[in-house]
Order: structure tokens, then C-alpha cells, then sequence
């Protein structure tokens, strides 16, 4: 009779685990970036967009999205894909997502964002942690800075994009302000598939260069954005198109208006009509 129930009960077990398994939620995200399998799988190369063979939905390192915030295309897509040299860690991007500058509390001054902004927020498991406290127990000096791993991001477009303006901002949502990261990114044309791309790549140190929390704690914070200057308009003057002269004879200039001598010869041929006739009776 034990044995029975155990079966039933085993049934129930399998029949729960299995709705779990396929429930919406469960299918809606295939990996750990929060953006929908859906949105993954209709990006290009049938949702491979980094052309690395293996479904984006289905990397935890790679995330693939619309970008809302492209001046030029505003159904474009865009993906982020991450790598740590640092030995046995494994971070994951936990979000990737596409930022519209206005709705921040400021802007930079002088520059706009011609594909918007990007939050982009990594973790690590158990291993990074592990790694990190190691290191810092290894330092030999008090003042020495402790820092965490160090992750490679590459921002792949799916085209490619005129950069000769961009510069690169990160912004601080601490302090609400923003700073130049130029001269830690590359900007390069890559070959993916077929297609030649706008590349974006940098590094972040966790709570170190390029880590919005600041503190080595396996979490990377990077808000960041290409800008480009503000397009500055002068206004044309209006040169008045010069005036068709006719040539032909002029009157000499006599000191007397044109209108006056039209005027007196008129009166002389009047008085001449009136005058004639008359001397002509006598």
C-alpha cells in the first residue's frame, strides 16, 4: 500500500516539476540577462547576432536587444558580449539595457548620444568571490588598492555607424555627473558574417576603473554611451538676387529729374496743339 502512494506521489512530483520547467516564465528567458527569448531570437544571423554559433537567448555572456534610442534606425539591434580573463571566474550580464539620455536627471554639456545610453549591470558566482578576497589577502601593502576581476565588454551594432565624432561617456548616477572614457574604449569595423559592424570595446575592474559602485564585490555597474558634439547652426545671411538692367538710350543728365523733362514736354505739345490752330484762322 506504501508503495502505492510513493508511485502517486512520485506522478505529482514529475507533473509539478515539468510545469515548472515549461511555464511562460521559465520560456520567456532563456539565460540570465532579463531581456525576452522572443526579443534574442528575432535579432539578426536567426538570433545569433555575434555569430558565435550558439543561440543568443542561450548565453548568460551575450545579450541581444531592439535600441529604441538609435537616431538613425530606431529598430536597429545591438548586443553585449563580455569575457574575464581573470581564470576561473564567470561572470554573466544581469541586465543589458538601452537608455534614453533625456530621462536622466542631466545631460553632458555640449554633446548628445546618437544611439543613447546603455546600463549594463554583470555578476559573478561563487568563484569570483573566492578569487577576489584571495587577492585582496595577498596584498603587501595596507595603501595598496584593492580591485577585483577585470571584464572585457564588447557593444556589437548591427551595421556600420560614421564614429569619426564619437567620443565615449560614462555617467555616475551617484554624483550625476558624467566623464570622458574615451581613452580606455577602442572603436573598430569587424566582420560578422557577411556584415561589417560598428565595435565598441573596454574594460572594467571591479571597484576599479570603470565600476560605477566603486567596491570589489563581484558586481560591475557600467553606465555608458558614444556621444557626439552638438551640430551648431549660423544662420545665412540673405543676399537680395541682383536687379535685370535693359540697356538702351538714356537721357542726359541735366541736373533735371527724368519725371520733370517728361512732365515740361508734355505741356509743350499740349500748348503747341492749342496755339497752332489758332495762328492758322488769322
Amino acid at each position: 500500500m506504501r508503495g502505492k502512494y510513493l508511485y502517486k506521489f512520485v506522478i505529482v512530483l514529475l507533473f509539478a516539476v515539468g510545469l515548472i520547467s515549461f511555464s511562460p516564465s521559465a520560456l520567456a528567458y532563456g539565460d540570465s540577462d532579463n531581456i525576452p527569448s522572443s526579443v534574442e531570437s528575432a535579432s539578426p544571423n536567426a538570433g545569433d547576432n555575434n555569430y558565435d554559433s550558439i543561440p543568443d537567448k542561450k548565453q548568460s555572456d551575450v545579450a541581444t536587444t531592439t535600441n529604441p534610442n538609435d537616431t538613425e534606425a530606431p529598430d536597429s539591434y545591438v548586443s553585449l558580449e563580455i569575457t574575464s580573463p581573470e581564470e576561473g571566474s564567470n561572470w554573466q550580464i544581469d541586465e543589458f539595457n538601452p537608455v534614453d539620455p533625456a530621462t536622466l536627471p542631466s545631460q553632458p554639456d555640449g554633446t548628445v548620444f546618437p544611439v543613447g545610453m546603455f546600463d549594463v549591470k554583470l555578476s559573478c558566482k561563487q568563484s569570483c568571490w573566492q578569487n577576489e578576497v584571495s587577492r585582496v589577502n595577498e596584498l603587501d601593502s595596507v595603501d595598496a588598492v584593492a580591485t577585483g576581476d577585470t571584464v572585457h565588454l564588447k557593444l556589437i551594432f548591427d551595421r556600420v555607424l560614421d564614429t569619426s565624432k564619437w567620443t565615449t561617456q560614462k555617467y555616475d548616477p551617484a554624483t550625476d555627473t558624467y566623464y570622458d572614457y574615451s581613452p580606455y574604449v577602442t572603436i573598430s569595423t569587424q566582420l560578422y558574417g557577411s556584415t561589417l559592424r560598428t565595435v565598441l570595446e573596454w574594460d572594467v575592474v571591479d571597484g576599479g576603473l570603470g565600476d560605477a559602485d566603486g567596491v570589489v564585490n563581484c558586481q560591475i555597474s557600467d553606465p555608458i554611451g558614444p556621444t557626439v558634439p552638438i551640430a551648431t547652426t549660423t544662420t545665412a545671411l540673405i543676399v537680395p538676387a541682383a536687379k535685370t538692367t535693359v540697356s538702351g538710350p538714356t537721357l542726359a543728365n541735366t541736373g533735371l529729374g527724368t519725371n520733370i523733362l517728361i512732365s515740361i514736354a508734355v505741356l509743350l505739345i499740349a500748348a503747341a496743339v492749342v496755339i497752332f490752330p489758332k495762328r492758322a484762322q488769322q
